[in-house]
């Protein structure tokens, strides 16, 4: 089971950001984020480190379109471009607290 980001970018792995912001997140109504990108997974290895988990990565991100923090990661294998791999283990924390 490949867990760090090293281990990825050895396997080939391909990884795919998007924003997952609604149309009212931080409490503000405006048109839904549909900012969405490739990341270049041997830059992001170096930038975080070869033992930076993989299922970290999504606290890390924020959008640079709308600012929203809520990002979706998606890990590709090689060969494989329309099976995603879900490495999230649990949700993201609110920022804000329970309303």
């Amino acid at each position: 089971m490949i867990t760090r980001l090293g281990e990825a970018w050895k396997a080939g792995w391909q990884v795919r950001i998007a924003c997952a912001a609604g149309k009212g997140h931080a409490m503000k109504k405006h048109p839904m984020c549909t900012f969405a990108t490739d990341l270049d997974m041997k830059t992001l290895m170096i930038a975080k480190g070869y033992n930076f988990p993989i299922d970290g990565l999504r606290d890390r991100l924020m959008c640079p379109e709308c600012q929203a923090c809520d990002m979706r990661v998606m890990y590709f294998p090689p060969g494989d471009n329309q099976r995603e791999i879900d490495v999230t283990t649990k949700p993201k924390p609110r920022r804000w607290g329970t309303w």
